[in-house]
């Protein structure tokens, strides 16, 4: 595989943790009431979407993502591409611990290490097969 295909896939996966980072951002922060009762909390949620630019910017990030998915399944075997998709837990698992104090223990990072143990075998097998 030649590097701008990983240099998309590496690119796609930031793209999406940003969203997701974005998304989390948007909707933990500013001066939002919690709402009581269901439809309240519809309300509220459908104007958070609306009314917050990190939750808007979230979702145009994962727009973007979507489009550049759409050129890598069209360009790597989606046995290659798919796994390494799994990055993007890892990233936004670091990311979510370091900027709100998610809690991350032994068991987490076993299985964070477990998953790029995962994506790199599959690279690795995928390279001994070869590439398109």
């Amino acid at each position: 595989m030649d590097r701008n295909r990983i240099l998309l896939l590496a690119i796609n996966i930031v793209v999406v943790t940003t969203a997701q980072m974005c998304l989390k951002h948007g909707m933990t922060s500013g001066g939002s009431a919690e709402a009581a009762g269901i439809v309240s909390k519809v309300q509220s949620l459908v104007i958070g979407i609306f009314t917050k630019p990190y939750v808007l910017a979230g979702y145009l990030l994962f727009f973007i993502s979507s489009l550049m998915w759409l050129h890598i399944v069209k360009t790597i075997p989606l046995t290659l591409a798919y796994p390494t998709i799994a990055m993007s837990m890892v990233m936004i698992t670091f990311l979510s611990w370091l900027l709100w104090g998610d809690p991350v223990n032994r068991v987490t990072i076993l299985g964070l290490f477990l998953i790029c143990c995962g994506v790199t075998l599959v690279g690795f097998g995928f390279a001994q097969k070869g590439s398109p």
